[in-house]
């Protein structure tokens, strides 16, 4: 686990956390892992809510045998790695390379790799069309943030802790989309997890874009 990676020469970068996603990913059946992320890429730029409801939700962490958080975190990087392989024009090929390299991507199972990418192949143009549809139609809008702690215990010793995250669920509103009926349209949920650094670093750079605002207005 603390071998040195070799500079990577994809399109996308691979994180610890994506990596640690796929890992989970490989423990998903092969003939259910296609189903949930075609579900999830058919839901990116779809609007409305999540991609499964609470209760799927539910079901789909007994059927994984995975806790809600861990099933959370998986479904965030299987919509995120769709939505880069979109923004990037990733075609199926060059994905499935991406996904299963272990020395510079996620280090995928290769059969679910293979599964991933073909599932890509038949929701990219889809996928990429309502995402640029929703971006020509205005800005999203924060209506909304919700968060959570997230502290799962060390399976070896419960008396240490793994590092907790912060669960944050944004409801958006795209600001372009046309009101029914003078209401407001429905938000959609955006899923992010932060490490402390990671929302250290969040907070660092918010703080920087707040004092451009500020030197700005004033």
């Amino acid at each position: 686990a603390g071998h040195q990676r070799s500079r990577s020469s994809h399109a996308m970068r691979a994180t610890e956390r994506l990596r640690d996603a796929a890992s989970s990913m490989g423990g998903i059946p092969l003939d259910k892992f296609p189903l949930v992320c075609s579900r999830l890429a058919k839901a990116l730029g779809a609007g409305g809510g999540g991609a499964f409801s609470e209760a799927e939700e539910a079901q789909l962490a007994s059927m994984f045998s995975m806790d809600a958080p861990q099933l959370r975190t998986v479904l965030s990087a299987v919509s995120y790695i769709c939505q880069q392989a979109a923004f990037q024009g990733l075609a199926a090929e060059p994905l499935y390379e991406f996904l299963k390299d272990e020395e510079a991507g996620l280090g995928m199972a290769e059969p679910h790799a293979r599964a991933f990418a073909r599932v890509w192949n038949d929701e990219a143009r889809g996928v990429v069309q309502r995402l640029r549809e929703r971006t020509l139609g205005g800005p999203a809008v924060l209506s909304e943030v919700d968060w959570q702690l997230n502290v799962v215990m060390g399976e070896a010793d419960i008396a240490r802790l793994r590092e907790p995250t912060a669960l944050f669920s944004l409801s958006v509103n795209n600001a372009g989309s046309a009101a029914v009926g003078g209401e407001r349209s429905e938000a959609s949920k955006v899923n992010v997890e932060f490490s402390h650094d990671e929302l250290y670093d969040l907070f660092m750079n918010l703080e920087r874009v707040q004092e451009q605002l500020d030197a700005l207005s004033s």
